[in-house]
C-alpha cells in the first residue's frame, strides 16, 4: 500500500494549525485584580477549575483538527492497494494512450497490421473506459507527436483521432514517446494516471540498453506528484514469423539543385535480412511515379548482407520532382521506397567578382571561371555567370544571384561582410578562391572573427610546394568521399588528382567548440537588424585535401546558406588545376552545391520545410500535405523582397507537397515536393528479448500486459489508486459536529453549572449566618464562614 497527495501545496494550510492555538494562549491574558468582599464567594473549587481547562483543551484540539482535515482534503490524498482497491472502479482516471507509428507497424506477414491491430486495441479499451475518464494520444515516430495532447473526456473525439492517424512511417523513438506520456499525465488532474504503449514488441525503438536515457525516465516518475503507471501491448507477436525482408537505405542525390540535361547521380543500399539462402534482387528507379524501365540494377544479395546501388538521371524539364529508388514490395513494405526530392530550375544566376582585375581578359582572375560555366558556343547554359570588377562592385544586387565567387579579392569593407552574411544566412551561396593578393590578416579580423563568421578557415600564410618532392603535390584522390566529388576520383575516371599545386594558402579550422556542429552564434548584423537575431552555424567541414596532408577545400553552413573555400585561385598562376578537363564539372558543382541552400528539399525529422513564394501568395492560404494526405498550415517566413512558405512540424516523416492555396485542385496545381527522412533502422524486425523486458520494467518502472481485460484487472484490482478526501470530509463534518456541541455545553452547559453551584453554596452559607446569628457567640459565626469557604 503508497500513500500520496496530488497536490502537495496545498499542505502550506497545516500551518493555520497555529490558529487555535493562538487563540488559546490569548484567552489566558491576565488582567488586573480588584479585591471585592463579596467575590470570595465566587472562587472555584480545584475540581471545577480542571474540568474546565480539560474541556477547553479539547475543544482547541477539536478547532485543530478540523483546520488540518481542511488542509489535507484540498491536497487531495489518495491511497494505493489495500482495503480501498474495490473502490478504485468509482474513480475517474486519466489515461494516455501511446501508438507506435513507426513503419515496421505495418507488416503485412498476418491478416491485419500491427498498426491497424493498434488502434482497434485502443478503440476496446475505450468501450471499457467511464464517462468521467479522459484520455490523451500520442502518435509515436521519431520524435512524439500529440495528436490530443490534453487528456479530454470526449472520447468520441479521441475515437476519431485514432482513426485518422496516418499510416506508420519512419522510426520510433519509444523511449521519448513514454517520457513525453508521462509528461502529460503528470500534468492531469485524477489521481488514476495510466500511459498504455501499443507496439509490435520489436526491440530497436526501446533503446534497452541506453542506461543514461532510463535514468532520465526513472528521474521524471519518481519528481512526478502522483507517479503514472506506464503499461507496454504487444499487438503484433510475430515472433515466430518469417522476417524474411527487402530493404533500401535513404536514396542520396549528387545534387539537390540542378538544370535540365546536367546529370545527375543517385546512390542507396539494399539489404537482405531474415532469410537463410542468398537471392537476387532488382532495384527500379522511379521520377514522379513513373518506373524507369531502363533504370533498373539487379544485385545478388547474401544472407542478412547488402549492396550498393547508383542510378543516373538527366532532367528533361524544369520544375520540382519526386524521385525514388524502389523494391518490389514484401512483408514489410515501409522499407521498400526511398525517395528524394530534386528542384530543376533554368540557368543559375553567378556573380563573378574579379579581385585582380587586368587590361587583358586572359589575365584576368575570373578569366578560366567565366570559361567554365559560360561557354560561348553553348545556347543553353547551366550557370549565367556576370562578371564584375572588385571595385565596381555593388553589394545591393546580391540578391539577383544564386552564388558569389570572390576571386582573389584583397578584403572587404564591413558594409560588405555585413551583407554577405545577411545574404548567405538568408540562403545564397558564397565561394571563397584567395589568389596572391588576399591579406590574411584582414579576412581573419573580419570574416573569420575566431571562426563564428563566414570564414571557414583561419589564413596563415602562402606555402610553396618543394621542388626537390619526389612527387608534384595535388590533390589526395582517397579524401574525395563526399558523394558529389566522387566522381572526380582516379577509380572513377577523374583526373582532378592530376593536377599540379605549386602554391597554396596554408590554412587552419577552428577548434572544436568555437561554432561546433548545431551551435548557435549571435551575430547583431544578421537580417532584421536587431540583437535578437541568431545563425546557426556549422562545423567546418574539409571535402578535399592535398597531398601534403593540407586542406584544398573547406565547407561549412551559414544559417541557410552554404560557404565554400578553397586556398588555391581559379587561374592557372598557382598550377595546372584550370588546364585540367575536370575543372569545367568541378566549377559546376562548386555552383550546384552553393545555390542548393535555398532549394533544401530533403531533411531530417524536425527541420523546417522552406520554399519560395511569389509576394503575391497568402501565406494564410497555403498549405503543406504530408504522409496520409494529413494537412499542415503555412507559417510566413523570409523577408518582404524575398518571401518564404515555411513548415516547423516536420514529425511526420515522408513525401510532402506544397500548394499555394487551400482551394486550389492539386490536379491543377504543379506540385513541389519535399521529403523527410529518417532513420531506416526499423527494417531490424528483432523482438525485444525476456531479459531485455525485465530491464526495462526495473522496479515499477513499466509493466507488460496483453489484453484489454488484462489492463482492466490490474489497474482496477490490488494496484487501483482512490482518493480519500471524501472520507475525510465525512470526519470534518463529524468532528464540527463535535466542536459545535462542546461550545454549545462550554458556554449555556458548563458555566451555567458552575453558576448552579455556586448559588447553592451561597444560599447554604447565608443560612448558617442567620441562625450563627441568633447565637450570642460570634465566634460561631465565624466558624460558620469558615467552614462554607473551606468547602469551596
Amino acid at each position: 500500500m503508497s500513500f500520496g497527495f496530488v497536490n502537495l501545496a496545498m499542505l502550506a494550510g497545516l500551518l493555520g494549525l497555529s490558529l487555535p492555538v493562538l487563540a488559546h494562549l490569548l484567552s489566558k491574558k491576565k488582567y488586573d485584580r480588584v479585591e471585592w468582599g463579596a467575590m470570595q464567594f465566587l472562587e472555584l473549587s480545584q475540581n471545577t477549575r480542571r474540568k474546565i481547562q480539560l474541556e477547553e483543551l479539547l475543544l482547541m484540539l477539536l478547532r485543530m483538527g478540523l483546520i488540518a482535515l481542511i488542509a489535507i482534503a484540498l491536497a487531495r490524498p489518495w491511497m494505493e492497494g489495500g482495503f480501498l482497491a474495490k473502490y478504485v472502479s468509482t474513480e475517474s482516471r486519466d489515461v494516455v494512450l501511446v501508438v507506435d507509428g513507426s513503419y515496421s507497424m505495418g507488416w503485412e506477414g498476418k491478416a491485419a497490421t500491427p498498426h491497424s491491430s493498434a488502434k482497434e486495441w485502443a478503440l476496446e479499451f475505450l468501450n471499457e473506459l467511464t464517462p468521467g475518464d479522459a484520455v490523451a494520444l500520442l502518435d509515436a515516430r521519431d520524435q512524439a507527436r500529440p495528436v490530443v495532447d490534453t487528456p479530454a473526456r470526449d472520447l468520441g473525439h479521441v475515437r476519431e483521432q485514432i482513426g485518422d492517424l496516418p499510416p506508420p512511417t519512419g522510426s520510433s523513438n519509444l523511449a521519448e514517446a513514454v517520457a513525453e506520456g508521462v509528461q502529460i499525465a503528470s500534468r492531469s488532474s485524477n489521481v488514476a494516471r495510466d500511459v498504455v504503449v501499443l507496439t509490435d514488441g520489436q526491440a530497436k525503438g526501446w533503446k534497452a540498453t541506453d542506461e543514461a536515457l532510463w535514468a532520465r525516465l526513472d528521474d521524471q516518475l519518481e519528481q512526478a506528484t502522483v507517479r503514472p503507471r506506464v503499461w507496454v501491448v504487444d499487438v503484433a507477436k510475430f515472433v515466430s514469423d518469417d522476417r524474411t525482408n527487402f530493404s533500401l537505405e535513404r536514396l542520396v542525390p549528387s545534387r539537390e539543385l540542378t538544370v535540365p540535361d546536367f546529370p545527375v547521380r543517385f546512390r542507396t543500399k539494399v539489404k537482405y535480412s531474415g532469410g537463410k539462402q542468398a537471392t537476387t534482387k532488382r532495384v527500379w528507379l522511379e521520377v514522379d511515379g513513373q518506373r524507369l524501365a531502363d533504370k533498373s540494377v539487379t544485385v545478388r544479395l547474401e544472407p542478412d548482407g547488402e549492396a550498393s546501388v547508383e542510378f543516373e538521371y538527366r532532367f528533361p524539364s524544369a520544375g520540382s520532382h519526386l524521385v525514388a529508388a524502389v523494391v518490389d514490395e514484401d512483408n514489410l513494405p515501409g522499407d521498400n521506397h526511398a525517395a528524394c526530392a530534386i528542384s530543376v530550375t533554368e540557368a543559375l544566376p553567378v556573380l563573378l567578382v574579379d579581385g585582380s582585375p587586368s587590361r587583358s581578359p586572359v589575365q584576368s582572375e575570373t578569366f578560366f571561371a567565366r570559361a567554365a560555366l559560360s561557354a560561348a558556343e553553348n545556347d543553353t547554359p547551366w550557370v549565367r555567370a556576370d562578371h564584375v570588377d572588385r571595385n565596381r562592385w555593388d553589394v545591393q544586387t546580391l540578391d539577383d544571384y544564386e552564388v558569389i565567387v570572390l576571386a582573389n579579392v584583397r578584403s572587404l569593407t564591413p558594409p560588405e561582410v555585413a551583407a554577405l552574411e545577411r545574404y548567405v544566412a538568408g540562403g545564397g551561396g558564397l565561394l571563397v578562391a584567395p589568389g596572391d593578393t588576399v591579406d590574411g590578416d584582414a579576412w581573419n579580423q573580419d570574416v573569420y572573427r575566431d571562426g563564428n563568421g563566414l570564414l571557414p578557415a583561419r589564413f596563415e600564410e602562402i606555402t610553396d610546394a618543394d621542388p626537390n618532392a619526389p612527387r608534384p603535390v595535388g590533390i589526395r584522390d582517397s579524401s574525395l568521399e563526399s558523394p558529389w566529388l566522387q566522381r572526380f576520383r582516379d577509380d572513377k575516371g577523374g583526373a582532378l588528382g592530376k593536377a599540379r599545386f605549386d602554391k597554396w594558402w596554408s590554412v587552419t579550422l577552428p577548434k572544436r567548440g568555437n561554432a561546433g556542429q548545431d551551435e548557435i552564434v549571435f551575430d547583431e548584423d544578421q537580417p532584421g537588424g536587431g540583437e535578437d537575431d541568431e545563425v546557426q552555424v556549422s562545423a567546418p567541414l574539409v571535402l578535399a585535401s592535398l597531398t601534403v596532408a593540407k586542406p584544398f577545400l573547406v565547407s561549412r553552413r551559414y544559417g541557410d546558406g552554404r560557404v565554400l573555400m578553397t586556398t588555391h585561385p581559379l587561374d592557372a598562376d598557382w598550377g595546372t588545376l584550370p588546364a585540367k578537363e575536370d575543372f569545367v564539372p568541378l566549377l559546376h558543382e562548386f555552383v550546384f552545391q552553393l545555390a542548393g541552400g535555398r532549394a533544401t528539399r530533403n531533411v531530417d525529422v524536425g527541420l523546417p520545410l522552406t520554399i519560395a513564394i511569389s509576394p503575391e501568395t497568402r501565406v494564410e492560404d497555403a498549405v503543406f500535405v504530408g504522409p496520409g494526405d494529413t494537412e499542415f498550415a503555412a507559417e510566413a517566413a523570409g523577408t518582404p523582397e524575398r518571401p518564404l512558405a515555411k513548415l516547423s512540424d516536420t514529425r511526420l516523416p515522408g513525401v510532402y507537397t506544397f500548394r499555394p492555396s487551400k482551394e486550389a485542385d492539386a490536379a491543377d496545381v504543379e506540385p513541389e515536393y519535399f521529403v523527410v527522412n529518417f532513420d531506416r533502422g526499423e527494417s531490424d524486425l528483432t523482438p525485444l528479448t525476456d531479459d531485455e523486458k525485465r530491464l526495462l520494467a526495473g522496479e515499477k518502472r513499466l509493466a507488460f500486459v496483453e489484453t484489454v481485460d488484462e489492463l482492466i484487472s490490474k489497474t482496477f484490482t490490488d494496484t487501483g489508486r482512490t482518493e480519500i478526501w471524501q472520507i475525510l470530509m465525512i470526519v470534518f463534518v463529524a468532528l464540527l459536529c463535535g466542536e459545535v456541541w462542546m461550545t454549545r455545553r462550554l458556554v449555556q452547559g458548563g458555566h451555567a453549572a458552575i453558576d448552579e453551584q455556586l448559588l447553592d453554596e451561597m444560599q447554604a452559607a447565608e443560612a448558617e449566618a442567620a441562625a450563627a446569628e441568633e447565637s450570642p457567640q460570634e465566634s460561631q459565626v465565624d466558624d460558620v464562614f469558615a467552614r462554607a469557604k473551606r468547602t469551596r
